[in-house]
């Protein structure tokens, strides 16, 4: 869920974030397990796969001061 939230952060106004972060708000609250995931929602929602997005990354290097890859 702090993922999500982090990413919004850096994307406010991604709804595909906004939608996913309700969803797992919701399996959490009824005990349900929000992982495993699959590689497609995580292309579409994991923040840190969204770098390669040149708005994205300056962000998370503002944000972060650093960025590391690996």
């Amino acid at each position: 869920m702090e993922n999500y939230e982090f990413a919004l952060t850096i994307e406010p106004d991604n709804k595909v974030v906004q939608n996913r972060l309700q969803e797992v708000k919701q399996l959490a609250d009824k005990g349900l397990p929000t992982v495993p995931s699959t590689i497609g929602r995580e292309k579409r929602t994991n923040i840190f796969l969204l770098a390669e997005n040149a708005e994205v990354f300056a962000e998370l290097a503002q944000n972060e001061g650093q960025i590391w890859i690996i």
